[in-house]
């Protein structure tokens, strides 16, 4: 409802090569009408390379539709994988969902399915996100609610302080 109010909602716009409509990347991005970030910003999946390394891109434009990055000192970082964004997950990973979600015992669920074998979970407890995000930081920008049961959890399975 907010694109078409704001009469936006056939608008494109071109981030790291990527078409995003503009009603989308409100959603995805920076709402600066409603003062919300969302996974285009932090805590999304990232572009990754074959091999599994981070892309390194342009950061979230402030105004969903064109440069400059909202941060003029680290315009580049992780930036969105808007393929693998969905209705459901919003564009955010599995591990940023539950930290959101604030329930420590899904978390630790979560963490204790992956094999500590190779180092496969410490990996997973320093996931990096959209905006270089990591779940620590994603904990910090809890909603008003206490996480310190989220952040020891990601502590006892090797999350980098």
């Amino acid at each position: 409802m907010l694109p078409s109010i704001l009469g936006v909602a056939s608008k494109e716009m071109r981030w790291n090569k990527q078409p995003i409509p503009y009603s989308v990347a409100l959603q995805i991005g920076w709402n600066l009408p409603i003062d919300v970030v969302g996974a285009g910003v932090y805590g999304g999946i990232v572009k990754r390379d074959s091999e599994g390394r981070v892309l390194i891109g342009d950061e979230w434009p402030e105004n969903n539709l064109a440069p400059p990055a909202h941060n003029p000192i680290h315009r580049t970082g992780p930036y969105l994988d808007y393929a693998r964004l969905t209705a459901d997950n919003r564009g955010y990973t599995s591990i940023a969902q539950l930290i959101m979600d604030g329930r420590a015992s899904k978390l630790d669920a979560l963490l204790e399915s992956v094999p500590e074998a190779n180092g496969a979970r410490k990996r997973l407890a320093n996931l990096v996100m959209t905006g270089g995000a990591r779940p620590l930081h994603m904990c910090g920008m809890g909603r008003g609610g206490d996480t310190s049961e989220l952040i020891k959890v990601l502590i006892r399975h090797g999350a980098d302080v």
